[in-house]
Formats: structure tokens, sequence, C-alpha cells
């Protein structure tokens, strides 16, 4: 749903600053990086400081508590686009069903495997449950996992490549907290992630993703209209809930 996926990826990597390895890339790129990392690293603590306060309670659902849902479970969420100066445009709804668990795929012993249907539009997706309690989304061929830090509360930056603007793309996903939050009537032990998207060095996206604490299952989306920097790129904001759900162990 992200309108700042690459096109055509190029010298891709997913990481974390932790470790902070870097292969198979160009001096320009290193150098980009490196920027990157301490300009996402301010970011990220002055959003986190500056958080509205959500109303709901800490969520005492245990780090690693994740139990991917069963064939036949359904997903049903809402997007809306929203901007800075005019009303909200939706919803669009969207189903995503899942049809497989504990699947091998791309180098990952536990994949669950889903169906997003949207109209006549229909995708699919794949998600890793890692032994430690994170997911990691499944972001092509080119690119590989990118990791979302619910239980380790790592800072993972990702390398997609270049979009079709040519922008180098550059996702950095980092844990906010774990709050229990309520969206249309359905409550949720849920757990917050950042999602800052720069293109190159200039931060596009800064959106805070919400996972279903028990399930590692995306809930909610709440991105602010952005501030494109160059012709090609869209000034709207996006948001998603998953509105209800039935969930086959």
């Amino acid at each position: 749903m992200n309108s700042t996926t690459p096109d055509a990826p190029t010298e891709p990597t997913c990481n974390t600053l932790k470790i902070c390895y870097i292969c198979s890339l160009n001096l320009e790129v290193i150098m980009r990086i490196a920027t990157l990392s301490v300009v996402h690293i301010v970011l990220l603590l002055n959003a986190v400081g500056c958080q509205q306060s959500d109303t709901s309670t800490q969520s005492n659902v245990p780090s690693t508590a994740r139990h991917a849902p069963g064939p036949e479970s359904i997903f049903y969420g809402k997007h809306w686009y929203t901007f800075a100066n005019a009303p909200a445009v939706g919803p669009d709804t969207f189903t995503r069903t899942v049809t497989a668990r504990g699947m091998s795929f791309e180098g990952k012993d536990n994949v669950t495997f889903y169906v997003q249907q949207s109209g006549t539009a229909a995708s699919h997706g794949y998600v890793s449950y890692e032994s430690n309690g994170d997911v990691s989304n499944y972001a092509g061929p080119s690119v590989g996992w990118e990791r979302i830090p619910l239980s380790s509360k790592d800072i993972v930056v990702c390398i997609k490549g270049k979009n079709s603007l040519g922008n180098l793309v550059v996702d950095t996903n980092s844990f906010i907290e774990a709050k229990d939050t309520t969206i249309e009537g359905h409550f949720w032990h849920a757990i917050k992630i950042r999602q800052i998207i720069s293109l190159d060095g200039h931060v596009y996206d800064n959106a805070v993703l919400w996972y279903d604490a028990e399930t590692g299952w995306y809930l909610r989306m709440d991105l602010p209209p952005r501030h494109p920097f160059e012709a090609g790129l869209s000034a709207n904001g996006e948001e998603v809930h998953v509105y209800d759900c039935k969930i086959i162990p």
C-alpha cells in the first residue's frame, strides 16, 4: 500500500545498526548509508519523544508470544488517503486471507502466506516468524526479507535500491512501545513500530505501524501527509485500519 516501494531495486541489503556490516556496495552508497544512519537515529529519538499519548494501557503480552494465524484466517481492513488541507479520501476496503502456515520459503522455515484482495485487485505476501519473536516481510527477490523488531527492539535498516525516479530508498524500522489499543471496537494487544522511509537521504515517510502482539499481524498505519522534495512524489498521507478479523488457531 506504500507508494514508495522501489520499482527496480539495486544493491539492496537489510541490516541492524547493532551489527552494521555492509557488503557488495560501492563507495557512493556506503557514504549515503553512513549519513542516513546518523540522520535516522536523531529523527527516531525526536519522534519517540514527541509521540502523542495513547489512551490505552501498556500491553502485558510476553515479548515473544507470536502465534501465526492458521489457514482461512481473515483480516478485514480499510485504507484512506489523507491530506494536509483537504478531507480524507476513502475508505477503500481490503481483506487479507491466510492460505498456508509453517512454509519453507527463501531461506526461512516458519513462513505464513496470505492473499490480499482489494476490489478486483489481488496480491500476496509472505511473513516469516523469527525465533526471537520478530517478524520479517518478504520484499521481493532483489531485496529479500525486511525485519520488524517486535521483540528484539533493534533499529533495522533496509536498503531497498532505487525507485523509478532514481532515488535510493532506505527503510528504518524501530520499536516504540507495546500498547493496548482499540480499533473500531476491536481490542488488541499491540506493538508500535516507527518506520522511516528516506529517498536520497530525505525523509519521505514517517509512519507508525501497529502489530498484533499475539499473532504478529499488521493492524494499523498512521502516516501523516508527506513533504515531497521533488516533482513526481505524492504529498498525501495514509491511514490503514484492520477493523475485524476471523482468526483460526
